[in-house]
């Protein structure tokens, strides 16, 4: 390199991850939730003054590194921005040439807009998803929403007494994401995590993985469970509700339960997810949904070397 950088293929300490502000999805205990350390390669880069400037970490699958593992999308960290395109590039040059190995990127929107990541050689985009994320702000959620008629039904929802939002206990964590997944299930979704390692995520990460339960008349009706990313966003993992609940649109006060946790926690962002078609194509109906309470769109980037 042409600074005096050094690369090493371990993870920092944990005391490193908390002090440099390391997102969620760059910790090596995450990562340890889903794989084991031999099918990691944590490559930090630090400078001549022995300080960590910049953390990757790849997991190797049939010869192809790829980043991240069970998550929407990886951050890297750099100390300076403007050493960003640089580190970048010899990231994946150091990959290329110690493990001979394709490379595939899942990156937050922040990161590519930081980021020039063309200036490195056979590049290729190999999938743009669409994605929505709501700015959090000192207006409530009811005025963040965009369609008049969800905003009504919002109000109407807030006023009635059928409707009860109540943050998961721990030792209802199995029984609510059961209901969770069988719901997800009834309505072809997919990607699920199970039960046993979203209890493993909460056990390691209790203050990054939340919950919230809807009940109406004390019967739970829907569910919303969500991480804290970083100290500036929180990724919405899966907001459900009873299929013969839908009609009514409760999913607004689960909505308005996670914004108001946003507030109260100082969170600037609220990652919605992907709203894109199992066999491909955009859902123009979630997405649609999504603008109408609130959300902005943004791509997420998945590219190869």
């Amino acid at each position: 390199m042409r600074q005096n950088y050094q690369i090493l293929e371990q993870f920092p300490s944990r005391r490193e991850e908390e002090a440099l502000g390391f997102s969620l999805f760059a910790k090596k205990n995450y990562w340890l939730l889903h794989l084991s350390e031999n099918q990691l390669l944590p490559l930090s880069v630090y400078d001549e003054n022995n300080s960590l400037i910049s953390f990757w970490c790849f997991y190797l699958d049939r010869e192809k590194l790829i980043t991240p593992f069970k998550a929407p999308f990886f951050t890297p960290y750099f100390s300076e921005k403007r050493n960003m395109n640089s580190l970048c590039k010899e990231v994946i040059n150091y990959c290329k040439t110690q493990y001979n190995s394709s490379i595939e990127v899942t990156l937050y929107s922040d990161s590519i807009s930081e980021l020039n990541l063309y200036l490195i050689p056979s590049l290729k985009v190999k999938n743009v998803a669409l994605a929505s994320s709501i700015i959090v702000s000192d207006k409530g959620f009811l005025n963040q929403i965009q369609q008049g008629r969800k905003k009504r039904k919002l109000k109407s929802l807030m006023s009635a007494d059928d409707f009860e939002v109540l943050k998961v206990d721990i030792k209802n964590w199995a029984e609510i994401y059961q209901e969770n997944l069988k719901w997800r299930k009834e309505k072809t979704h997919q990607n699920f995590m199970s039960v046993n390692e979203i209890l493993k995520s909460k056990m390691q990460f209790p203050d990054e993985y939340q919950a919230f339960q809807l009940n109406n008349k004390g019967i739970l009706v829907g569910t919303v469970f969500f991480l804290k990313v970083n100290e500036k966003i929180i990724y919405v993992y899966s907001l459900i509700i009873n299929p013969l609940f839908d009609v009514a649109e409760p999913s607004l006060l689960l909505w308005n339960a996670v914004y108001e946790w946003a507030q109260k926690h100082d969170i600037s962002i609220i990652d919605m997810g992907t709203s894109m078609n199992p066999i491909g194509g955009i859902n123009k109906n979630l997405a649609r949904y999504k603008t109408f309470i609130g959300g902005e769109y943004y791509r997420k980037y998945t590219f190869e070397w």
